[in-house]
């Protein structure tokens, strides 16, 4: 074989492993990947002392099955959650999820003093956040009744 020979299948050969390296293995990678979405969705406004309902979805939107799972949703200060009111973090255990497959959470809290809220959600695989997703509730004011001078606080005018 000539050196010209040994040159046109050493290229070839090259040719052969970028197209393997750049444009299959990155298919395949893809098709193997986790594809997780993660939504939080609930009450954006209430009044004080007040319930909110929040529900949190995750889907697999992938080719394969995610397993060791954990999704967590922080609770900030100033939202009660069971008698808490101290930044309470969520965390529920969701094992595996199966590709096409969705699971969620639901959870309830009282607003007992006026302000604005950011909860966070994140969804976990082991130790690493694979997604995030935020939701604002903002609690109002209860409007105060007024008595007009000189009325007592225990009689109701119609």
């Amino acid at each position: 074989m000539s050196n010209n020979e040994k040159g046109k299948s050493m290229n070839k050969l090259l040719a052969y492993g970028l197209t393997l390296l750049f444009y299959v293995l990155p298919a395949v990678w893809a098709q193997s990947e986790v594809k997780l979405e993660l939504r939080l969705d609930g009450s954006s406004e209430i009044k004080e002392g007040e319930m909110a309902s929040y529900k949190l979805m995750v889907s697999n939107v992938g080719k394969i099955a995610a397993s060791n799972l954990v999704l967590r949703l922080e609770i900030p200060t100033g939202l009660n959650y069971k008698g808490r009111t101290s930044g309470v973090p969520l965390r529920w255990e969701l094992g595996s999820l199966a590709a096409g497959r969705t699971d969620s959470r639901e959870c309830t809290v009282t607003g007992p003093q006026a302000g604005e809220y950011q909860l966070e959600a994140g969804i976990f695989l082991g130790s690493e956040r694979i997604k995030a997703a935020q939701w604002t509730t903002v609690v109002k004011e209860k409007p105060k009744i007024e008595l007009p001078e000189g009325m007592p606080e225990n009689v109701w005018q119609a």
